[in-house]
């Protein structure tokens, strides 16, 4: 089954102009893959913990000497290339948030 992640980054959440562009993608794309699944990822209210020395250590610990606290870092990372992984097609959206250089 093909399946299109859509990733979302407006901090205007479904208010946001990328959002909306996005959407309309979206529902063009559906219309045309009606037998596909959608997932969305909103990174403005759910956003992707940043890389630290913590969660790098515990990726190349050896599974049997983690920590539990090392494999929930190892299992939220599996989990996020698994969905990146699973899907077929892909739509980001990146709002702009200036069209105009600043006047002075």
């Amino acid at each position: 089954m093909t399946t299109l992640l859509q990733l979302n980054s407006s901090i205007f959440s479904s208010g946001g102009h990328s959002s909306q562009l996005a959407n309309e993608f979206v529902a063009t794309w559906r219309a045309n893959n009606p037998d596909a699944q959608i997932k969305v990822r909103d990174l403005a209210n759910d956003p992707l913990p940043h890389l630290d020395a913590q969660r790098v250590s515990a990726f190349f610990t050896p599974p049997d000497a983690r920590t539990p606290g090392q494999q929930v870092y190892v299992d939220e990372s599996d989990a996020l290339i698994n969905e990146s992984s699973s899907r077929k097609s892909s739509s980001s959206v990146c709002p702009c948030t200036t069209l105009a250089f600043p006047r002075r």
